[in-house]
């Protein structure tokens, strides 16, 4: 159950106007793992709310430029999915045909980010990590076709 105080609160200490576009979006990506600016309209419009597709564009623009939301792209597709960024640095399975998000267990990277730190003489400032596949599943949707 989506909590409005808590997305309101969200937004306003990200420094975002509290809007009902944003407020609808952020419910949205709390009920689904991850969306297409596509499938956010269309999914939006049949709960009643009319807002146009440019509006959807924007909110979520504004969303990840303040760092509540994350965007990825699919490979092989020119869909990219929106979800919810929950704090800290996160990295993922993503299926690329159900697009269902699997959380990884603790930082695969670090060690790695450090050591080319190191080598390198750059100033590691955060790194992001999506691996895509096909979850079990869709996998058995393949065996059964």
């Amino acid at each position: 159950m989506p909590c409005e105080n808590c997305q309101a609160d969200l937004l306003r200490r990200a420094g975002l106007k509290v809007t009902r576009q944003r407020m609808a979006i952020l419910e949205l990506l709390q009920e689904e793992e991850s969306l297409t600016a596509d499938q956010i309209f269309m999914a939006l419009r049949e709960k009643g709310q009319e807002f146009g597709l440019s509006t959807v564009y924007r909110a979520l623009a504004s969303l990840e430029e303040k760092g509540l939301v994350s965007r990825t792209e699919l490979p092989g597709s020119s869909s990219q999915c929106f979800f919810l960024k929950s704090g800290g640095h996160r990295h993922h399975l993503i299926c690329i045909r159900c697009r269902k998000r699997v959380l990884l267990d603790g930082c695969p990277v670090e060690a790695f980010a450090e050591e080319i730190a190191g080598r390198s003489g750059f100033v590691i400032t955060g790194h992001s990590l999506e691996i895509f596949g096909l979850c079990p599943a869709c996998q058995q949707e393949d065996a059964h076709v």
